[in-house]
């Protein structure tokens, strides 16, 4: 009897690491080899109304809770405000003992909720249901309310079950056959290991909960809020406490906390007469695997105007917390900083007036009649020597020039905000193809906004929060009607939530970079 459990939770353990669900790249589903499969088996007594045939491509829903195979969602409370992130668990239970192979991973079945980054390797262990042992595979993640209203929370979960038929009796035991009739692998359990098992897909549902969606309210809401939902700190940091007019340097703004950091933004610092400033880059470092806690950092480049002690003015964030139901904004400290004028320009001069000519003091030697004599003539005023050192002090003056050019080409505000605003092209180009391969349309067309925005906002030395699409109407008096458009259509899928296929959003992709090129030409 020993040995019939040892061999069962073996089985259990092959059916839930085969390599239909936690095998590195492509589909699910085609992942699942028929070898892996045709070694998943359970024993008889397993109980699932998988109701209609399954058609290709994913199985039919069933409530599935209270039998061998259900699915559930963990979160920490029933209600919450548009755009709240809060983290959640699904859940897959699975008997003890069972076979079964995962063929998709978690989808909801609304689009009343957003759902975060579902990973293909979910944390697996065993919990006791009602008494009974289960087999339970974990994805931690993250869910928002998308529009406000009451909602039922469907999440669908698709997998591949190999029930077993009974057996005919008598059905041959190549246990029993090969160590006789004292075989310690006879009985029911063994002679039901080598009869007939079927495939059975179906698709694992929640039991669909209401829940709350609220509306963010509008009284009370700051001019600066973004969208923000959470609890948020906000710190402002400069490099040095001193600084010269026309020199550039960073000013980083953090923001950190828990929430839908997807939504924190800020403007930074504002052009005025004592400082010039740039559009600030983004960087978000999460605190978690689900990104629910974390930092971002802002970086602006911003260059002093004027000398004399100057002062970076308390800078603002504001966001929804929803623990309290109001708005709140967060100020930096102001930081104060000393700016030293900016250094002359200044070119090294031949001082021609100091020098006097000797022969014209009463006081100099008679001249001495040169030699005829060609080696007799000094090496320094022979014309080739000359021209060499003549040459030589060219070649150190131009090195100093370029030097100098160098050193100033390297603190030009306008080449580091060209810098800053290729880099952060280049960081939504692979925010897009990240967002591409996981399936997640919001985060694509976010990042190929911004990718536009970006490059449109330096090549016409605007912010690029003011690209829109009027001012690309009028800036290319009718000509970039295919640019308008996709910012419209970025908008309205990065705020819809709607799912895009991954065949749509490869097209998607290549219609943005094809527009991104263009721009380059304009």
């Amino acid at each position: 009897m020993k040995t019939s459990t040892h061999l069962l939770t073996g089985l259990a353990a092959a059916a839930l690491t085969a390599p239909g669900w936690s095998a590195p790249g492509g589909s699910l589903t085609q992942r699942a080899s028929a070898a892996a499969r045709g070694a998943l088996v359970q024993p008889a007594g397993f109980r699932i109304d998988s109701g209609p045939a399954a058609q290709p491509g994913g199985g039919s829903a069933v409530n599935a809770q209270g039998q061998d195979a259900f699915v559930r969602v963990t979160m920490p409370k029933q209600a919450l405000y548009v755009g709240e992130l809060v983290p959640v668990q699904v859940k897959a239970y699975f008997r003890a003992g069972m076979a079964a192979s995962l063929t998709g991973l978690p989808l909801l079945g609304s689009d009343a909720f957003s759902l975060g980054k579902i990973g293909e390797h979910p944390g697996q262990s065993q919990e006791m249901v009602h008494g009974q042992p289960f087999t339970v595979l974990t994805w931690d993640t993250t869910l928002s309310g998308v529009k406000a209203g009451d909602y039922p929370l469907n999440i669908d979960l698709p997998a591949t079950i190999r029930v077993r038929e009974k057996g005919r009796r008598g059905a041959p035991n190549p246990f029993q056959d090969f160590f006789g009739d004292d075989s310690p692998f006879g009985g029911s359990f063994f002679d039901d290991f080598f009869s007939s098992v079927s495939e059975k897909e179906v698709t694992l549902h929640t039991d669909g909960a209401i829940v709350k969606v609220q509306a963010l309210p509008a009284n009370g809401r700051p001019a600066d809020f973004s969208g923000a939902v959470g609890r948020f700190e906000l710190r402002a940091d400069a490099p040095a406490k001193t600084a010269a007019v026309g020199e550039p340097f960073t000013l980083k703004i953090t923001v950190s906390g828990e929430g839908n950091f997807d939504r924190v933004n800020t403007t930074g610092l504002a052009r005025t007469a004592d400082w010039k400033t740039y559009r600030p880059s983004a960087k978000f470092a999460a605190g978690d695997a689900t990104g629910f806690s974390g930092e971002k950092t802002f970086e602006q480049v911003v260059a002093p105007a004027k000398a004399g002690a100057r002062q970076i003015p308390s800078l603002s964030f504001s966001y929804f917390d929803p623990s309290d139901g109001h708005y709140v904004t967060r100020r930096t400290e102001p930081i104060s900083l000393e700016i030293a004028a900016a250094a002359p320009g200044s070119a090294d001069k031949s001082d021609s007036s100091d020098r006097s000519d000797k022969s014209d003091s009463p006081s100099a030697a008679p001249p001495v009649r040169q030699s005829p004599i060609a080696s007799l003539h000094p090496l320094i005023l022979r014309p080739w020597f000359v021209g060499a050192n003549a040459f030589l002090v060219l070649a150190v003056a131009l090195g100093a020039i370029a030097r100098r050019l160098s050193s100033r080409r390297s603190r030009d505000p306008q080449r580091l905000a060209r810098e800053a605003a290729e880099k952060s092209v280049q960081v939504s180009l692979a925010s897009m193809e990240e967002a591409e391969k996981n399936g997640d349309g919001p985060g694509f067309f976010l990042a190929a906004r911004h990718a536009l925005q970006e490059r449109l906002g330096q090549q016409w030395r605007i912010a690029p929060n003011e690209v829109t699409g009027t001012v690309v109407t009028q800036r290319l008096n009718g000509d970039g009607e295919s640019l308008r458009l996709l910012l419209r259509a970025a908008d309205e899928a990065s705020y819809s939530k709607r799912a895009f296929t991954s065949a749509e959003l490869k097209q998607w992709h290549a219609a943005f970079t094809r527009q991104l090129q263009r721009i380059e030409t304009l």
